[in-house]
């Protein structure tokens, strides 16, 4: 099997497990079930500037990896990401447009 040409199909949650459903260029389905860590059902204590750091890619692996899991399962902390990553799009955009000072 191709790793490299694996499509994910579709991933849901079920009673604390995460399913996961890839399909490869030969047309074989492959269902993947992980478990989900026991703090992926919680939302960080600051959600807001969780998202901000994650959007801005300044996570540590470890806790990028974590919210991701956490994104999985909650869609209060996606809006938040989804807000987040419009904002850091806006002021990056922004930055690219001004003129270095003293030119």
């Amino acid at each position: 099997m191709d790793v490299g040409s694996l499509h994910v199909k579709r991933s849901q949650r079920h009673s604390g497990l995460i399913v996961t459903q890839e399909s490869c260029a030969s047309g074989a389905l492959l269902v993947l079930v992980k478990a989900m860590p026991l703090d992926a059902t919680r939302c960080p204590a600051d959600p807001e500037g969780v998202a901000e750091a994650y959007c801005m890619d300044t996570l540590d692996a470890a806790d990028a990896a974590a919210f991701d899991e956490h994104l999985l399962v909650c869609d209060k902390c996606w809006g938040i990401v989804e807000a987040a990553d419009e904002c850091v799009r806006a002021t990056r955009k922004a930055a690219k447009r001004l003129k270095p000072l003293g030119s």
